[in-house]
């Protein structure tokens, strides 16, 4: 009995041995493939990964260091997303924004471009998660949110071949708008010119109109019997205060001349009285036209100047102040 204990303690003892020896190649074997399944990157940086297994209640650590990340040199600049331009190599460690040599790559306009510049806080991330695309490693970069660290210039501007097509393109715009400029300003100029020429024609015209209105007034004054020739003056027929048609009976001192019309000067009158014929009463134009004695008002110094015509002032007429207008003769 007591051997056959025994016997039963020892098979007891070599399956549990045997079960801690699969359970621990169980184990090994499921951690080590969780590892190698479960390896990531966070942010390009090398960190230490932890995953825990539960596995017959009892908590099992695993830790795993990344690879470290080196920074590259790239062919030619990168851009991120559209926009954002990154130099394609590290310029070295610095301490503050170094602008001497940023202000001479972009004096030299390298790769195409002359705004080169530290980045942003927000840029410099972008940078880090594409850090594999941008070349960085694994130190730190300066940005403007810390003063220190390895330059990584970015550029978020016009290259300089897209510059001058836009100065080109702006220059070119501004020559057409300068052009239609000068052309509205010459064809308002123009317009002005015309519109004064077409105001001097129109009183030309105006002046000429009035001018034939004068001579066809006069010729039908001369055609009605109401005017005579005499001496390049045109004489009234009638007298104004007298006989006719000139407001008869009012006297010289009430009477102003009609439009057009003047008082003739003593000179004037006097030619006219001696190419006149005499009547018994009256003085007789060689046209037929006739005058009548009494006192006729001419032109004076005094606008008031009377010329007394002989002595043979008869009848109702007599100290009658007439007046005998005339218009000089329009050509």
């Amino acid at each position: 009995m007591k051997k056959l204990s025994l016997l039963l303690l020892l098979y007891l003892l070599m399956g549990d041995l045997c079960y801690g020896q699969n359970l621990n190649q169980n184990i090994n074997q499921n951690v080590n493939q969780n590892v190698n399944q479960n390896s990531i990157i966070i942010n390009n940086l090398p960190v230490i990964e932890k995953k825990e297994y539960i596995i017959k209640y009892r908590p099992v650590y695993i830790e795993k260091k990344q690879p470290r990340r080196i920074a590259r040199k790239l062919p030619a600049p990168i851009c991120l997303l559209g926009f954002l331009w990154v130099f394609p190599e590290d310029l070295g460690t610095y301490d503050g924004n170094p602008n001497g040599i940023i202000s001479q790559i972009n004096r030299q306009g390298l790769h195409g471009r002359n705004d080169w510049r530290v980045p942003t806080a927000d840029e410099l991330q972008l940078m880090e998660n594409y850090a594999d695309k941008c070349g960085l490693g694994d130190d730190i970069y300066l940005s403007t949110s810390h003063r220190n660290g390895i330059l990584r210039l970015v550029s978020t501007g016009l290259s300089i071949l897209e510059q001058r097509k836009q100065m080109a393109a702006e220059k070119a715009r501004q020559e057409r708008e300068d052009a239609y400029r000068a052309a509205q300003e010459a064809a308002a100029r123009q317009a002005l010119i015309d519109q004064q020429a077409a105001a001097r024609q129109a009183l030309i015209d105006q002046q000429a109109a009035a001018h034939q209105a004068l001579i066809d007034q006069q010729n039908n004054l001369v055609a009605r019997g109401e005017g005579f020739w005499a001496n390049s003056l045109l004489w009234a027929a009638t007298n104004v205060g007298s006989n006719a048609s000139y407001d008869k009976g009012v006297a010289y001192s009430k009477v102003n001349c009609p439009e057009n019309w003047r008082l003739p000067t003593e000179t004037e009158f006097r030619t006219l009285l001696r190419q006149s014929k005499k009547y018994s009463s009256y003085y007789v134009h060689s046209s037929g036209l006739v005058i009548p004695f009494g006192v006729y008002a001419i032109q004076g110094n005094d606008d008031k100047k009377y010329i007394m015509l002989p002595n043979l002032m008869v009848g109702s007429g007599s100290g009658l102040k007439f007046i005998r207008v005339v218009q000089d003769k329009i050509y």
